[in-house]
């Protein structure tokens, strides 16, 4: 099996790992990027956002390491056979756990333990986030590759900002609690903390959500 990519591609995109786990200067990582860009290296720049977007979760806690190479496993195989069906939930327990290893099985060990583990498991283990992707992105001009993220609104002590409470206002208690962004998609409904955290602790809410939400479009609480 011909597991190399494009010709015009420098390096596989596990290799594009373990070169940016080499050196953890951010100049070096940045200029590792660069050059990947520069070759349009599509398939590490979507492995990326699987692994980086926070909203893209796979529902696994566990990954499994390969110890004995398989034939090798394509970067579509993977995508359709495994990444895809555990973002959308279409396997999960003990199906998710069998199909880990099936797939496992058939990647080299550099393929899976220093690439596709490593998105399964939303880390990249190199020194690298989507900050980090996104700087060299924008600099490139090459917004397709950069990795979508979000922000929340945060509360400020007005005790620190005496000199903008002037005027009249209108005051609101800051009561304890954590910011949750809920994403209602199909037939599955997702929160996460401002950090991109998943919450699983809060299903009582998501079976009321559920209850009254249009899944004709996805939304975002």
């Amino acid at each position: 099996m011909n597991l190399k990519l494009d010709s015009n591609h420098k390096l596989q995109p596990w290799e594009v790992i373990q070169k940016l786990g080499s050196d953890n200067s951010r100049l070096f990582k940045e200029s590792v990027i660069l050059g990947e860009i520069g070759c349009a290296n599509h398939i590490f720049f979507h492995g990326c956002k699987l692994a980086l977007d926070k909203l893209i979760t796979f529902g696994v806690k566990q990954v499994p390491e390969a110890t004995v190479d398989g034939p090798g496993l394509p970067w579509s195989e993977f995508v359709a056979n495994l990444a895809t069906p555990l973002q959308n939930r279409k396997i999960t327990g003990h199906e998710a756990r069998d199909k880990i290893i099936e797939i496992m099985n058939q990647a080299t060990v550099e393929q899976w333990n220093d690439w596709y583990r490593l998105i399964l498991i939303k880390d990249l283990k190199c020194g690298v986030s989507e900050k980090t992707i996104n700087n060299v992105a924008k600099k490139a001009k090459t917004p397709h590759y950069i990795v979508p993220t979000f922000t929340c609104q945060l509360a400020h002590d007005s005790a620190n900002h005496e000199k903008k409470m002037t005027g009249k206002k209108q005051i609101e208690i800051k009561l304890d609690g954590v910011r949750v962004i809920t994403i209602v998609k199909k037939d599955s409904v997702e929160m996460f903390s401002r950090n991109g955290k998943q919450f699983h602790n809060f299903d009582h809410i998501c079976d009321e959500i559920k209850a009254v939400a249009d899944f004709d479009e996805d939304m975002v609480l």
